[in-house]
């Protein structure tokens, strides 16, 4: 044990805080980017899987119908596949010749 006396804690003088709204970020105001066209972006993943799903649907339809028979699926399967990959390379030649003439 030592004889030393006890701390005391020191004295600080007050700090002046800034009001909170003062490291609010600044609103940003950049332009506006306005398309010139009302189409929708085209996502071809997105696209590319929903005709996929609409084309084994219809499939699916006509061979419930008695337009194809079962023989026949061996030339019907890939089908959705072949018009979903065609209509999608196409969207995203489009998609990218958009992009680049930005």
């Amino acid at each position: 044990m030592s004889d030393e006396p006890p701390l005391e804690p020191a004295e600080t003088e007050p700090v002046e805080t800034e009001p909170v709204e003062a490291f609010a970020p600044e609103p940003v105001t950049e332009p506006v980017r306005t398309r010139r066209s009302g189409f929708h972006p085209v996502t071809v993943g997105h696209l590319v899987m929903g005709l996929i799903f609409l084309c084994v649907a219809v499939l699916w339809v006509v061979l419930q119908a008695g337009g194809i028979q079962l023989d026949d699926l061996r030339w019907a399967i890939p089908f959705p596949f072949l018009v979903a990959g065609a209509i999608g390379l196409i969207a995203a030649a489009i998609t990218a010749r958009r992009q680049g003439s930005r």
